[in-house]
């Protein structure tokens, strides 16, 4: 099992490197049309790392203390984090070719596709430093805090370019709602 964990640490590395890499020159980025297929392709893998990163900050903070001594929570909790980082760096890509295209506005994209970067990075980091993290309780805390912050945002702007402003909250605000008649 632990080579598997190797071959997914080094996807995940190059994804990031390959992402950090198209960042630098991303003015420079001229995308064929048989890439843009794969940057079409965000909207299906944007919720893989939202998903598995929930899922490790729950395993985390509640349920890997419940799990009995037969069961190894320690590689379920890394292999929890390997795979969210490596969804998000394949996400972020993906992300990062389909706002490449024109249609977008620019405003809404630039946060969206820095805090999604972001997320991704901050994702690898934290399996990077995962050893650390544990060993203070409030650094894990506050990583949890920091990954359930981006994911809340980036996904409120994503949803802002998708489906139009203010999608998640216009049943709510009072400028939205319609007399009762």
């Amino acid at each position: 099992m632990q080579r598997w964990k190797n071959i997914l640490f080094n996807i995940t590395f190059f994804f990031n490197c390959l992402l950090l890499f198209s960042v630098v020159f991303y003015t420079s980025l001229a995308i064929p049309a048989w890439v843009q297929v794969l940057g079409r392709m965000h909207p299906l893998l944007v919720h893989f790392p939202i998903v598995l990163l929930l899922v490790f900050i729950v395993w985390n903070v509640w349920l890997s203390k419940k799990v009995t001594n037969t069961e190894d929570p320690q590689f379920i909790s890394d292999l929890l984090l390997l795979a969210a980082a490596l969804s998000a760096a394949l996400t972020a890509l993906m992300g990062l070719l389909l706002s490449k295209e024109t249609g977008y506005d620019a405003d809404a994209l630039a946060l969206h596709k820095w805090s999604g970067i972001s997320l991704a990075f901050f994702s690898f980091a934290w399996y990077l430093l995962r050893n650390t993290f544990k060993q203070v309780k409030f650094i894990t805390a506050f990583a949890s805090l920091i990954v359930f912050v981006l994911i809340i945002f980036t996904g409120h702007l994503g949803a802002d370019i998708t489906h139009g402003e203010n999608y998640l909250l216009a049943p709510v605000t009072q400028e939205q709602q319609q007399p009762v008649v």
